[in-house]
Order: structure tokens, then sequence, then C-alpha cells
């Protein structure tokens, strides 16, 4: 793993718990915050993050996989803004659903988590921290285990995850 903060350009990386270092031809989907994205065929989910978080989930047997971009771990109560993916909870519960949907079984779904950096100023603060601690704990309450993570620090990140086999790399800037 190359350190954090040794080089002034982006570099990609696999993510821990990935075993390639380039991800296979497949469509490719961006992923804005406040979205969630859910492939039945195999494609590469891009988006960037900072004090997002992204929940990446997959089906390994049925190569089904998706991710969720949200900006809040909860409805703040100051907007009507109920069920909307912005918010962490209603995010993970909505890519959860619509795998089923898509066909994946629950119970093999595998996850890797990313984003939550460290805010820059007094507003956003602990944000990305709260954001990343609700992933893993919506996670370990469905008892979906945690493959990959790499959240915390202080530079945004971009992800491309490859949902037919969960694949993931991460570029840092």
């Amino acid at each position: 793993m190359t350190p954090r903060g040794k080089t002034a350009a982006p570099r990609a990386r696999a993510a821990e718990g990935c075993p390639a270092p380039a991800l296979p031809p497949g469509p490719d989907r961006y992923l804005y915050p406040g979205m969630v994205c859910v492939c039945a065929e195999r494609c590469v989910i891009t988006t960037i993050l900072a004090t997002c978080v992204a929940v990446c989930l997959w089906d390994p047997r049925s190569g089904i996989g998706g991710a969720n971009h949200y900006l809040l771990p909860h409805d703040t109560g100051l907007v009507s803004a109920e069920g909307t993916a912005r918010f962490g909870t209603a995010a993970f519960e909505q890519l959860v659903e619509k795998l089923a949907e898509a066909g994946a079984s629950r119970r093999r779904l595998r996850a890797k988590v990313f984003g939550g950096m460290r805010g820059r100023g007094a507003l956003s603060g602990d944000l990305g921290l709260r954001n990343a601690d609700l992933a893993f704990r919506l996670l370990k309450e469905q008892r979906i285990p945690v493959d990959a993570h790499d959240t915390g620090g202080d530079r945004s990140r971009k992800l491309y995850f490859h949902t037919g086999d969960g694949l993931a790399l991460v570029s840092y800037f």
C-alpha cells in the first residue's frame, strides 16, 4: 500500500482485500451524491467521495452488485426528505432492497466501504467519521461481512467499483 500524502499526483491502488490492480472492462455508471445504483449485469460504478460515504455491496455468486453515496448519516428533520438516499439509513435500505429485487441473495452479500474523510471546518468536523460509523453499524446489524474499507483520512477519493466481482480501486486527490 502506498502511504497517504507521499505523492502529489493521484494514484490508483487496489483497496485492501482486492486482488487485482486494474478493473476489467464493463459499462460505466457514475454515482451522484444522494443516489443508489444497482447493476444486474457487470458494470463499473464510479463516484467521488470526501466526507460522504459509499457502501458497495455485491453477491459473488450472481454477480449482481451496487453502491450508494450518502451525504449525511441521518435525516436532520429540517427538510422533508423522508426516504431520500442523501441520508445513510435510507440509502442503505434502498441499496439492499434494490439488490434483492435484481436477484441478489441477502445472505450472500459482501461489502466494501469507502469515504468518510475528516471534515475541514467547524460545520463538517466529524461528519465523515459519523457517516462511516453508520455504514459499519448497519452492515453489522444486517450481518453483511465487510471485506475491505478505506475510510477517514484527510484526502478525497475517487472510487471505481466493479459490481460483478467486488473489485474496487481508489485514487486520492
